[in-house]
């Protein structure tokens, strides 16, 4: 009875010219609600079109931000740490189309504890960092570069009386102006019980950093702007600002947060998004059809593995058509967004190893012969996903012992560009084996968000090793916008130092586990002489294949 019945309706549809393609389209047209997906644990890792290690003996080196300036030009930011102790130089790079270093710059600015990120507007190249002197507020510093990273200007946003931190920067929809998110700190409570308050702002700067205007937001605990972008909402295409980040309640449970506000900042609408036991959002922008793409991750309830988090939302009200989910063995923290031209959406996850309890680090594994890796490792991963949020394909990327990425772009050819660092070896054996210069004292500790190094003097020595020149910029203590730009010397580009795993963890490997002539084999001596230092990653992945949506019908074409 079955059969015959699905025979005729299917006769039917022949009979009236209707396929049975259409109705299977419209389910498949049709997104679902909500989706959990766990992600493979890779044994490989996926090729880039090119991958670029910056990093010279036991500094710490990392890239915060990237930028596409067309003509095969590839502008990064980040941070260089000589030794322990001293606060962090700015380090600016060029790379060519195949990831060839074609300058390379330093430049010191007093107090420095973090580069946020970099944008270009106009013909210069504008950067947001973050300051902490001793005995002041904290404050941001934005630094004009031209394309080949020589400083031209620089403006300083300070308050006396509260600590100013800068979060995350965008343009306008005309690329005139620059839409900064800061945290507000202060510090309440009593002594012996401290109590760090944050709040929101949005700044909004014209191109040589001048506040235009600026926006709080009181919402009643701590909460913080982690993301913000621009774009148009709405049949006249009115340009709106987009805000995410999250909100802490009165027991310090953070709750996913996203505004929409007007080109002026003024609030449009807002909502919160509870997951699990916290919840963040890290990046939102505007999509199709008046639509919001939010991206965040949150932690379980049950206190498994972090998981990221892909929704849908109404531009109109904030309400959520739909929503995505991922996790898996590792801990995948939501990192960056971007929508390519034909609508297809990319999601970049930093995965990290999850500890056990009581341990205090991860094992670096080491790679065979062919790329297995062995055992567990950060890393970054990228996934692909239809404009209804349908996974059409995942990617992972390894550097050293363990990758971590802070930004993606989607380049003018649609290849993906991505600033990170990576965790390479640093001891005598891989000097030996790699020719590098001897290691003088210890490799400094990681860069952090949250380090502010006490006051430290740089001084040519501690930069012995390092192979270039570093030179200071003028103190911005005035905030007159009359100031005056800086003429610096160029700093010679340092000599480009291997990236070590990928070659020689086999040799180390031998060598841990040949003992030496003497016949000694102490196992602790070797882990002693075996440490790890961080190089400033820089790779381009391989843009979507030419996509054409089956649910968008092309345009009828009148005779």
């Amino acid at each position: 009875m079955l059969n015959r019945f699905v025979l005729l309706r299917f006769m039917l549809l022949v009979f009236f010219g209707l396929a049975p393609g259409d109705a299977l389209a419209q389910e498949v047209c049709e997104p679902t609600p909500e989706t959990l997906t766990s992600l493979f644990e890779p044994s490989f890792g996926s090729y880039s079109l090119w991958d670029s290690g910056l990093g010279e003996g036991p500094r710490q080196e990392r890239f915060k931000s990237v930028l596409d300036l067309g003509d095969d030009t590839v502008f990064a930011a980040g941070e260089m740490v000589p030794l322990e102790g001293v606060t962090p130089i700015i380090m600016l790079a060029g790379f060519d189309r195949r990831g060839r270093v074609t300058w390379q710059k330093y430049h010191q600015v007093s107090a420095v504890t973090e580069v946020v990120k970099i944008l270009k507007i106009g013909e210069r190249i504008v950067l947001a960092a973050n300051r902490h002197k001793a005995g002041e507020t904290k404050n941001i510093w934005l630094g004009f570069f031209d394309r080949e990273g020589a400083f031209k200007a620089q403006k300083v946003l300070r308050d006396s009386k509260r600590d100013l931190v800068a979060k995350d920067m965008a343009l306008s929809v005309d690329g005139k102006r620059i839409i900064l998110s800061v945290t507000v700190e202060k510090q309440m409570g009593t002594k012996e019980k401290p109590v760090l308050s944050k709040s929101p702002e949005i700044h909004l700067l014209d191109e040589a950093g001048k506040i235009l205007s600026k926006r709080a937001y009181v919402m009643g605990a701590n909460s913080e702007i982690l993301g913000v972008s621009s774009g148009v909402s709405g049949a006249d295409k009115t340009e709106v600002i987009l805000a995410s980040g999250y909100v802490e309640n009165e027991v310090g449970k953070k709750t996913g947060w996203i505004m929409k506000t007007t080109a002026d900042a003024s609030l449009i609408w807002q909502q919160t998004f509870s997951r699990g036991q916290a919840s963040q959002i890290k990046r939102s922008v505007a999509y199709a059809n008046d639509t919001v793409l939010a991206l965040g991750d949150a932690l379980p309830v049950d206190a498994g593995t972090i998981g990221s988090w892909l929704m849908l939302l109404d531009g109109s009200s904030g309400e959520m058509r739909w929503q995505r989910f991922y996790n898996g063995a590792y801990h995948y923290s939501a990192i960056d967004l971007g929508v390519h031209p034909n609508g297809l959406i990319a999601l970049m996850l930093q995965a990290r190893v999850p500890k056990a309890e009581g341990e205090e680090g991860t094992k670096t594994p080491l790679m065979e012969v062919d790329g297995t890796i062995i055992g567990k490792m950060d890393y970054v991963h990228m996934l692909l996903l239809t404009p209804r949020g349908v996974t059409l394909s995942g990617e992972s990327f390894f550097k050293g012992l363990g990758g971590e990425a802070f930004q993606f772009v989607i380049g003018s050819d649609g290849r993906y560009l991505v600033a990170g660092t990576a965790e390479v070896p640093h001891a005598e054996i891989y000097q030996k084996f790699a020719g590098m210069n001897e290691a003088v004292g210890p490799p400094a500790p990681a860069v952090s968000d949250a380090s502010m190094p006490d006051k430290a003097k740089l001084t040519q020595a501690s930069l012995s090793q390092a192979d270039l020149t570093v030179v200071a910029l003028p103190e911005a203590e005035v905030k007159a916008p009359e100031e005056k730009a800086a003429n610096l010397p160029e700093a010679p580009v340092p000599e480009k130092s291997l990236s070590g795993l990928e070659l020689l963890n086999k040799k180390v490997a031998e060598s841990i586990e040949t003992p030496e002539a003497d016949g000694e084999n102490d196992e602790s001596d070797a882990d002693e002489s075996l440490h790890t230092t961080q190089d400033g990653w820089i790779f381009a992945g391989n843009g979507p294949d030419d996509y054409k949506d089956p649910c968008v019908k092309p345009e009828a074409v009148l005779p």
